[in-house]
């Protein structure tokens, strides 16, 4: 499964603006990358434009083996599911048919879910603990629940590639942990390629196989956790003074602000 995403010399920019800036690097297939960096730096306008939500005012964007472009809307939704930032849904459907939406992309037109579907919906609800509120309608459950109903809805999809936006930030610690084991599970189950933006250092240091790091629209670096969240790539980025080590109790790294950089 999983597919590999190859970004090749990709600027944007909104009006004089540029916010990305030439970047190119290749997410190999099957793996768990974070992209972190500060606010401003443009994590959330490159998984858009990785999402084809945008488009890159140069350079282009390779998913599996063809141009993102070349693909219809039906089929990059076949390959690659998108979860961004807000979970706000306009008509308020029950979550159970929320998360059928996103069994669309594999039927044919006008027809409806069958059995296959409604089994690969009950079985990510429960991944995600969301089977509970099958009958709720979506508007009516917090910004917590909506969020995991929202990712179950991406799981239905099946597809290769799940991009992420922040999908922790609407979580408590306990959900938090709940979703990142589900999404590595995957990703070491089921060989779904995880692309997910994170602001918090340290759950990408316990996650990721590979961490990418952006400042000010440019790639400081990219490579395996261990590689790339280091005291003086974090410093670069941050402006502030910190220590990385290694939780005694977990293994994983962490990371410990001291103090802003004058």
């Amino acid at each position: 499964m999983g597919k590999s995403i190859i970004v090749k010399d990709v600027t944007f920019q909104y009006s004089e603006e540029i916010i990305l800036k030439r970047l190119g690097f290749k997410i190999q297939e099957k793996t768990f990358i974070s992209i972190i960096g500060p606010n401003g730096s443009g994590k959330s306008t490159l998984l858009k434009m990785i999402a084809r939500n945008l488009e890159p005012c140069k350079g282009n964007i390779i998913l599996g083996e063809r141009d993102l472009r070349e693909y219809t809307a039906k089929g990059l939704a076949q390959q690659m599911a998108v979860v961004h930032q807000g979970t706000e849904v306009a008509y308020n459907f029950t979550v159970e048919d929320i998360v059928l939406m996103g069994r669309h992309p594999h039927l044919h037109r006008f027809q409806r879910e069958g059995s296959k579907d409604i089994a690969i919906v009950k079985e990510v609800m429960k991944l995600t603990n969301t089977w509970h509120l099958k009958e709720r309608p979506i508007n009516e459950i917090s910004g917590g629940e909506r969020q995991r109903v929202i990712i179950a809805r991406a799981l239905a999809q099946e597809p290769k590639v799940i991009l992420l936006d922040e999908p922790t930030s609407a979580l408590d610690i306990h959900h938090q942990i709940e979703i990142l084991d589900l999404l590595r599970r995957l990703n070491q189950e089921k060989d779904v390629t995880i692309v997910a933006v994170l602001h918090d250092l340290n759950l990408a240091a316990r996650y990721s196989k590979e961490v990418l790091l952006l400042y000010e629209g440019n790639m400081i670096t990219m490579g395996s956790t261990e590689e790339v969240i280091t005291v003086n790539h974090l410093k670069k980025a941050y402006n502030m003074e910190m220590i990385v080590d290694r939780n005694i109790h977990t293994g994983y790294l962490q990371v410990t602000p001291i103090s802003v950089k004058k």
